[in-house]
């Protein structure tokens, strides 16, 4: 389905990507089986990807004890 810079679409929920990576980043957070789960230390949210972690914590507890 094209090339990896261009549009994707998610196979199983047919949500639309601007690239092949966010295609795979989403995939890896919303579709993919994991016994890992990340947790935030601030208010014990459950993730599947670190970056999914990362991206929550940037936006929802900048400022707080511990984050830059």
């Amino acid at each position: 389905a094209g090339g990896i810079n261009e549009p994707q679409e998610c196979p199983y929920c047919r949500r639309t990507f601007s690239c092949y990576y966010s295609l795979k980043r989403h995939f890896q957070d919303k579709h993919e089986q994991s016994d890992t789960l990340y947790v935030c230390e601030f208010c014990h949210r459950r993730y599947r990807t670190k970056n999914s972690l990362t991206t929550h914590k940037s936006l929802q507890h900048r400022g707080s004890s511990g984050m830059l």
